[in-house]
């Protein structure tokens, strides 16, 4: 953008992994609520703006929480998990002999039945944090289920074929979506 000339505010570029930075927010909001609310309560003028109006209104909501410890839970079921399989951040790290597409294929064989297994389980009782997680965790079953089954890799009767196909192709988009992020520096010409 600098090279642009183009005015920013913190905007740095696009990040991937919206959906593990979403998470590891989630559980950090939830592990520091508390001393969060203590700093509203007594040091911010909450009236100050819209912005930290709705900010403090959020912070001081039961169903912001609420969605906070679902969207934290879907997390650490399959997301981070997940996350680990494909080396995607702070997973990168580490050597992984799994991070390949037998491995990812192996990975949801295995998460699924036990995501499914785990909602079957839970409690059907009145306690608002279950249910609302045993409906995003459906949701995210079906969705999950739904997206392999739209890859002739993970459903393909031709095993060989589909895994020859694959044995060169990333598991992941994150080169693309670096390559995208880029966008934010190059200089359009007319």
């Amino acid at each position: 953008m600098k090279v642009n000339s183009i005015q920013h505010s913190g905007f740095h570029g696009f990040t991937s992994n919206r959906f593990g930075w979403i998470a590891e927010i989630s559980k950090e909001f939830n592990n520091s609520r508390a001393g969060i609310k203590k700093f509203f309560d007594e040091c911010v003028n909450i009236n100050s703006n819209n912005l930290v109006l709705a900010v403090s209104a959020y912070i001081e909501s039961d169903w912001f929480l609420l969605c906070s410890r679902v969207y934290e839970r879907i997390g650490n079921d399959l997301i981070f998990p997940l996350m680990e399989v494909l080396g995607i951040d702070k997973a990168k790290y580490s050597k992984r002999d799994d991070r390949t597409w037998e491995g990812l294929k192996e990975f949801f064989c295995l998460k699924i039945p036990e995501l499914k297994k785990r909602r079957d389980q839970m409690c059907k009782e009145d306690n608002e944090e279950e249910l609302l997680y045993i409906a995003v965790l459906d949701e995210v079953i079906i969705t999950v289920e739904r997206q392999l089954s739209d890859m002739s890799f993970f459903t393909d009767e031709d095993h060989e074929v589909a895994t020859e196909k694959m044995k060169h192709a990333p598991i992941t988009n994150l080169g693309c979506e670096s390559e995208f992020a880029k966008l934010d520096t190059v200089t359009i010409s007319r």
